[in-house]
């Protein structure tokens, strides 16, 4: 995945010199928490399981927050396609295969990811776990949209099927 900026509101302003350190920052904030994960495992459902449960703990979903993996991963706060973003650029850093997926989820537009193992593509909704993430228990994440198959997806969200 690559970071084009230039598309953000709050980068209108920048200069092509702090444009290209922005996506600099971004890239080594990713490639950090890569590596945070490396050292915990070399297994690839368990970095996808350690990279969600990272994210959930460092990045809350905020309202006012801009929706991108800059903020995300620089701010810790963000919206779904933050969220995804920030999942699928770490993930494939890791040498993984990460996808976006959007489409609806409980009514509104929505973003989450597609992860592929061993030849199956799974669901993993970031935006749903942390926002339900502890259920009133303090440091726990929830997995409760992490590698949902289709048929268990398509009760909350709703996208165009290839």
């Amino acid at each position: 995945m690559t970071i084009i900026p230039e598309f953000w509101p709050s980068t209108k302003k920048l200069s092509e010199t702090e444009l290209d350190q922005l996506i600099l920052e971004v890239d080594n904030k990713a490639e950090e928490w890569a590596d945070e994960i490396r050292v915990q495992s070399t297994q690839t459902k368990d970095q996808l399981i350690l990279l969600h449960d990272l994210i959930a703990r460092r990045i809350d979903y905020d309202l006012a927050a801009e929706n991108h993996a800059g903020c995300a991963l620089l701010k810790g706060v963000t919206l779904c396609q933050g969220y995804a973003q920030a999942y699928q650029m770490i993930g494939q850093k890791l040498g993984h295969s990460v996808e976006m997926n959007s489409g609806l989820g409980v009514a509104f537009d929505h973003t989450w990811n597609l992860v592929f193992l061993d030849g199956s593509a799974y669901h993993v909704d970031l935006t749903y776990d942390d926002i339900y993430q502890d259920e009133g228990i303090p440091g726990l994440v929830s997995h409760r949209y992490l590698f949902r198959s289709d048929i268990a997806m398509q009760d909350t969200h709703h996208w165009d099927k290839p």
